[in-house]
């Protein structure tokens, strides 16, 4: 008897978890100068607006932000990693879950003087009372992100990023392709970083031997260009088409950038590299699935 008590509560568990997933919407996606922000309930506060990020090792906000909307929250203080954190000057880490949206976040939140804008990490995002990652549908046409149910994804109709190492970076290898306006053109296999801070389809990592080479021998044309988050001037390629494993793209601009910590990545990828279509992050296959299609 009680063998079956045990297994009609797992099974009401498994059916809970179903109808949280069915009855969330999603959170709206927004572009904002190539960055891509969420508007949503951020523990109890409304219309609260949100960076969307990958590569942030925890949540990020002030202090003023951590004291009035996240007081209530029961966290735990937790030590870090000056060198992983050195970027974000954090007042402080602590550990815990906030609400946000129809969805909870679960991991670090970094209290960081150095941000005024909140940064959501979008793989911290867990459905309701289920701790596990679920696959995650960001869905560029349509402007969402949504936690989808594992039995309702049809991954055959997907291309596939296998990630190198899974989590946040998102990293993985494949060839890209690029040829510009000028009629230079050029193929590199290397180690790619899928970015959602990243406001191009791809950035160039100079700084890395396999990608400056690229550069020097297919002698692509350096033009200027102005990046729309920072309003800063730029050098880039533009390209008449670009592809990325199976994903192609015409007419894009591909900036160029000389920085140390590039180093071992042959280039950023940013969201825009799936524009008008969608493409889903699944951390337990380890794999970066999207959509082929110009």
């Amino acid at each position: 008897m009680n063998k079956l008590l045990g297994v009609c509560l797992m099974c009401l568990i498994g059916v809970s978890c179903v109808v949280d997933a069915i009855g969330q919407s999603g959170l709206d996606l927004k572009n904002e100068n190539d960055r891509y922000y969420v508007y949503a309930s951020f523990n109890g506060h409304d219309d609260t607006r949100m960076m969307v990020e990958t590569d942030w090792p925890g949540l990020v906000v002030n202090t003023e932000q951590f004291n009035r909307m996240l007081w209530d929250v029961d966290f735990k203080t937790v030590s870090y990693d000056s060198i992983r954190y050195r970027h974000y000057y954090p007042q402080k880490v602590v550990r815990g879950r906030v609400p946000i949206g129809d969805y909870i976040y679960e991991g670090n939140v970094i209290v960081s003087d150095s941000s005024e804008t909140i940064k959501l990490p979008v793989l911290g995002l867990r459905s309701g009372t289920n701790s596990l990652p679920c696959p995650i549908r960001i869905n560029l046409k349509d402007q969402k992100i949504e936690l989808i149910d594992r039995k309702d994804l049809n991954a055959d109709k997907y291309r596939r990023f296998r990630l190198i190492n899974p989590g946040a970076p998102l990293v993985f290898e494949d060839t890209l392709e690029i040829c510009d306006t000028h009629g230079h053109e050029g193929t590199i296999k290397g180690i790619f970083r899928f970015s959602f801070g990243c406001g191009n389809p791809v950035c160039l990592c100079l700084q890395d031997k396999k990608a400056a080479r690229f550069m020097k021998k297919n002698r692509f044309k350096r033009s200027k260009a102005i990046e729309r988050y920072t309003l800063k001037k730029v050098k880039a390629i533009h390209a008449g088409t670009c592809r990325l494993g199976d994903r192609a793209l015409r007419g894009v601009t591909i900036t160029l950038y000389n920085g140390r910590e590039h180093l071992g990545i042959s280039a950023y990828v940013g969201p825009t590299m799936f524009k008008n279509s969608e493409f889903i992050i699944d951390i337990e296959n380890e794999e970066l699935l999207y959509e082929h299609k110009y």
